[in-house]
This record gives structure tokens, sequence and C-alpha cells, in this order.
């Protein structure tokens, strides 16, 4: 969240307030006064209008921060009377960072005005939400030049083209738009590499080996300029337009071509010099704890990312607790039924097309998850030029008043198997990200939750989604169980390094030391994940410490409801939630 709400509480009041005045001139007061429980509905109604109005205000002005934001929230603006804004890609300096925490810090303030106990739950649900977020952007007040927008996978450098390339064109607004938002990238990163050099100035920048992989991403992406998928997805866009005549078709493919080459691929260029020029002055080579006051930044980071409220020293022994718990369940499997582990040596599946994938897995999880609305989603794959550096799958939010299209993405090469392909979809797809985004949407939900981002939320549940798939992809209970393990155990693995590297300053040769006693003796690998790790802190805890609370969470549920638990009553209670910080996830379980 970063822009600054701006309300004025009477003008919202003044009509209520009016009309119990009138009432009162006209009529004997021992016939207006309203009983307790209708005062507490009339109280509870004017809350609820404030507090809405508040939330439309903040949800106005920081959907409009930035065009990309806009274009993948909402498809149609006007419709919500949100006003045109000047294409722009946002900011992305230090003085923008420090804008935002004073933003944070105004909101918070107008935030607490309104009194608690008068909200009705749904209202109350948002306040606790927007209180933890900004109270967790305040706590990043002191780490000036820490943090990162470039990265291998989540970097600004490597998700921006994947957004041009889906950007979808509504009107020739839209496609000018567009256009401008291109012409803007020389800025956009000559501002991400004049904020690179102040980090090296400061003795935070970047590992040199996560350097050289950002260079060598952006050399793979200006390869092959000739035939670029910016250029091919444009064209292919254009071309389905039956609003635009031919002429114009040809003007706007020949105007993004030749702003590809004087604006796009320049700053691609320009940034890889940057990086060329400051890889070199890289004072650490692994853990942020190796930084000054790198453990508390890395803590930031870690409750950011996951949503929870744990320690990393807490976490770090938590962690562990459940790979051990996994691998004696493992253990107690292998020796109860040994024919498992052989069926394992070739698990072999019924589904191998992504299409037939996805169909299967939404008829398969109606006994055990709500039914969702019905949605068109199209699997598309990752340009060639990308497939190193992205993962192997991802899905693509669509706006808010367009629901019903959505996107997966599959990165070819990364799949060895059907197995792989499957629980990825059920990751991606149902009853992962597509699905529970329809299904919250679906319940309309204020605006505002739109722009909250939980990672640990969101990536904790699709984990937990896909390892819940591997009973329904059709193997004997005993091997679809092993390689459930299997899959936790590896997650936790990278979780348990992650923290490892990070908060207590493990060197790559214990993590090679570490994985050795689990079996995992491939140096080459073993520096990959390294690297991995140290490029992108607390990006593996979203995924299992996210994974982990919804586990507890689920035991506080099967103790709550007792014989009155199911698995169609706990996910709908965290599908109708949302995105959420896990705290609050607790707080109204009930």
């Amino acid at each position: 969240m970063k822009k600054q709400p701006h309300l004025t509480l009477f003008k919202l009041l003044f009509p209520s307030l009016l009309c119990v005045l009138l009432l009162c001139g006209c009529f004997d007061s021992s016939e207006v006064v309203p009983d307790e429980k209708t005062q507490k509905s009339i109280t509870a109604e004017n809350a609820h209008l404030s507090f809405s109005k508040f939330t439309d205000e903040l949800f106005m002005q920081e959907v409009t921060c930035d065009s990309i934001t806009l274009h993948y929230t909402v498809a149609s603006p006007e419709a919500l009377s949100i006003p045109d804004i000047t294409p722009t890609l946002g900011s992305a300096s230090e003085q923008d960072r420090i804008s935002s925490i004073e933003k944070a810090d105004a909101t918070l303030k107008r935030l607490k005005t309104f009194t608690y106990k008068n909200l009705p739950k749904t209202d109350k649900i948002t306040y606790d939400i927007l209180k933890w977020q900004f109270e967790t952007i305040q706590s990043s007040r002191e780490f000036s030049y820490y943090a990162e927008s470039l990265g291998p996978t989540t970097g600004i450098q490597a998700q921006l083209p994947i957004l041009l390339a889906e950007y979808e064109f509504h009107c020739s607004k839209d496609i000018e738009h567009y256009l401008l938002l291109l012409r803007q990238l020389p800025q956009y990163f000559e501002e991400i590499a004049a904020y690179e050099s102040e980090k090296s100035k400061a003795g935070l920048f970047m590992a040199k080996s996560t350097a050289e992989q950002i260079i060598k991403q952006c050399n793979d992406f200006l390869c092959d300029v000739d035939s670029h998928y910016l250029t091919t997805t444009f064209d292919q866009r254009i071309d389905q337009l039956e609003w635009l005549s031919d002429e114009q078709k040809s003007q706007f493919k020949a105007i993004n071509r030749s702003t590809l080459t004087d604006y796009v691929y320049p700053a691609y260029k320009s940034l890889t010099e940057c990086l060329n020029t400051l890889k070199d002055t890289s004072q650490n080579s692994g853990g942020l704890c190796q930084l000054p006051r790198g453990k508390e930044y890395y803590a930031y980071l870690v409750k950011r990312s996951t949503g929870s409220e744990s320690t990393p020293q807490e976490l770090i022994k938590r962690v562990q607790k459940q790979i051990q718990t996994d691998l004696n369940s493992m253990s107690l499997l292998v020796n109860a039924s040994p024919s498992a582990l052989d069926a394992l040596q070739e698990p072999a599946i019924a589904f191998s097309e992504p299409e037939a994938i996805l169909e299967h897995l939404k008829e398969t999880i109606k006994n055990q998850f709500p039914a969702a609305p019905g949605v068109s989603c199209s699997v598309k794959y990752v340009d060639a030029s990308l497939q190193k550096h992205l993962s192997p799958a991802f899905y693509l939010t669509p706006p808010i008043d367009r629901i019903t299209q959505n996107i997966i993405y599959l990165n070819q090469p990364s799949f060895r198997d059907n197995i792989q392909l499957f629980t990825t979809l059920a990751h991606e797809g149902y009853p992962g990200h597509m699905y529970q985004n329809i299904y919250f949407q679906s319940t309309s939900p204020d605006n505002v939750r739109a722009l909250f981002s939980f990672p640990g939320y969101a990536e904790g549940y699709a984990t937990y989604a896909e390892l819940f798939s591997y009973d329904y992809m059709g193997l004997p209970t005993e091997s679809s169980q092993l390689l459930k393990l299997s899959s936790s155990i590896t997650l936790g693995l990278y979780a348990s390094l992650d923290l490892s590297i990070h908060y207590e300053g493990k060197t790559l040769e214990d993590a090679k030391s570490y994985l050795t006693q689990y079996g995992i003796t491939d140096e080459a690998a073993i520096t990959q994940i390294y690297e991995a790790i140290v490029a992108e802190p607390a990006n593996y805890l979203k995924y299992y410490v996210g994974y982990l609370e919804f586990l507890t969470l689920r035991e506080k549920a099967e103790t709550l409801w007792g014989d009155d638990f199911t698995d169609k009553r706990f996910h709908q209670y965290i599908l109708q939630m949302g995105d959420a910080p896990f705290c609050v996830l607790d707080k109204y379980l009930s």
C-alpha cells in the first residue's frame, strides 16, 4: 500500500444525523428513541458506510499509482468511476520507498480514527489486515538501500516482459498507453540503476553471482530482436482486434517495433552495463546476516513474506521438526509397505495434457472444496528467451471485473514428468491459485482487498493445495503418500537452508554438508540452490512456512469443531477469508 487516503467523515454522517433531528422535532421522544438493538444496528450501519468510503478512496488512490497496477486490477476503470491517469510505470527510487512509509504512517493514523467495535465483521477483517499491512511497512523504516527490485525470478526485469506480453487491449487508448509505457522503460531502469549504485556505495550491493544471473537474463532477453516475443505477441493481439482497420493494425505494429528498438532494448542493455560495472563491488557473497543489521532486515523480510508471527529462531526449529516428522512418516510407511517404494521408481499417471489435468482436478476436488464459479483458463508457454530464468509455472491474476478469463503459464523445460506437471497445475489452477482467487472474488469483497499481497497466504495455500493433489492422480495410496512426503521434505530443506544462510550465516560448504545428510550430493545442483537462495531471501519461506501455518490452522479447526470438522468446511473458511496474515486467519476461526 502506497498512497495516503483523504476522507472527510462529516460528509457521510451528516444526512443520518439530520434525519434523527427531523424525527425528534415531529414526534414525542418516546416514539423515536430506538431500542438498544436498533441503536446498535444504526451505529453499525453508519460505521460501515464511513469505513467503506474510506476503503473506496484508499483503493482509488492505490490503484492509480501506476498503469500496470491499474490495468491488471481493473479491466474497465470507467465502470468504477476511476479517472484516466497519465501512463506511468511509477517510481523505483529510495525516495519513493520513504514516501510509502510516510503515507503508511498517515493512513494508519486515519485508520485508527474508526471505532473498531462498531464495525461489522467483514470491515473488522479488512481493518485488521490494513493495520497489519501498514505496521509492517512502518517496520522497514530503518532499512534504507536494503530492499531489492531485481532478482533472477521475482525481479522486475524478469516479470515485466510477461506483464507486457499479456497486456490486453480493450480499446485504442489501451494500445496508446501501452506504447507510452514502453517509452518510459529507460527512465524507470535508470532509477533502478541509480538505486543499485547507492546500494553499492552503502556496501549493500547484491552478491556477484546474483548480478551475473541477472546480466545473463538481460542478455538472453536481447537475443534475436528481429523476432522478439514482445513483437510477436503484440502483433498477435493487434491481429485479433476486429475494431481496427488493416491500416491501423500496420501502423501500430510499426510503432511497436520502433519503440522496442529505440527504448526497450536500450533500457535492458543499459541495466546490463550498470550491473557489469557494479558486480565487483559486492561485499557479500552469502546471506543477509553478513551485512550490518542484516539479521534484523531478514526478520522483517520473513514476516512480510510469510505473514507469520514466528521469529526466524522459532521457524528454524519449526521447519526442522516438520522435516523430521515427515521423514519418520516416510520410514513407517516404507517399513509397512516396502513395495510402495518400488512403485515410485517409474510412477505413471494417466494424464499428460495440461487441459485434461485441469479438467480432472476441477471435478475431483468437489467433495473436499466448495463450489467455485465457472471460468475459462488458457494455458500458455513461457518464451524460449525467458525459460532459463522463470519459475516452472505461474498464474496471471485477472482483473477483478473479469475473473472469468484466466491464464496459466508453463515453463516447458522445467517438467521432468507428468506427475510434476499434474501437481504444478494443481498449485496454479485447481485447487490452487486460480481456484482460490476466483472463489474469493465471487464473494464480492471490498475492492481494496485486491491490492493486498500476502505471499505466505497465497503461496502457502497453493503449496497446501499442491500436496493435497497427490490424492487425485490415481496412484496407490502408499505411493501417493510417499510422493507427498518427499515433496514436503524437499520444500522443507529449501526453507531450512534459507533460514540458515540468511540468519545463521551458513556457507556453501555448510549447505553441501547439510544436504549430504539427506542424500543430496550433486555439487552443481547444491551450488545452484545456494545461489538462488542468496539471490532472493525468504522466497522459499513463503511456500513452506505458509504451508506450515495452514497445517497449524487446520489442527486448530479440528480441535474447535470436533466431529463437525470436514475438509470442505475448513477450506471454505480460509477461502472466504482471502489473502491475509495468519494472525487474522487465526483470530476469526471459531
